[in-house]
């Protein structure tokens, strides 16, 4: 299976924050820049997600997924920060690499498996520790797509 089909790795981007509403604004700068959307409104829809949704995995790693007006197929954008920031997760942990999937507004089957997707690669703690590590979004799209085809096959 391709997973390139419905997952576009739109960037890797770094932030120094130290709160969670620190962090949420800078989630929605790069989402903004990377995925070429409006940064106001991706900031109020991360905002009200984050109230009640944030998927905490282990390894300091957590997943936001938000459905955006505009955004025609999923794209992923990982956030590196500099130190561990609660993020308000289910799971109660701090994070340090958030990823941010952000899916058509009309919830397709895509917008599910890119979810699953990374959740499963990020489950993993020596793929957390390799997407960490991963400076650009080609390195990025590798290591999660490259994963997920070794275990399918």
């Amino acid at each position: 299976m391709d997973y390139s089909s419905f997952l576009e790795i739109a960037g890797v981007a770094h932030a120094n924050v130290r709160g969670r509403k620190q962090l949420l604004k800078a989630l929605a700068a790069a989402g903004a820049e990377l995925a070429n959307l409006n940064e106001r409104e991706l900031h109020r829809l991360l905002s009200e997600r984050a109230k009640f949704y944030a998927l905490g995995l282990a390894g300091g790693v957590c997943i936001s997924h938000v459905y955006v007006q505009g955004v025609e197929r999923v794209r992923g954008i990982c956030l590196r920060l500099t130190e561990m920031v609660d993020f308000g997760s289910n799971a109660s942990r701090k994070a340090d690499t958030v990823f941010l999937l952000l899916s058509p507004f009309q919830a397709t089957p895509d917008s599910l498996k890119a979810l699953a997707l990374v959740t499963r690669a990020l489950r993993d703690p020596v793929q957390a520790a390799s997407v960490r590590a991963a400076d650009t979004a080609e390195t990025l799209r590798r290591l999660l797509c490259g994963t997920m085809q070794a275990r399918a096959a």
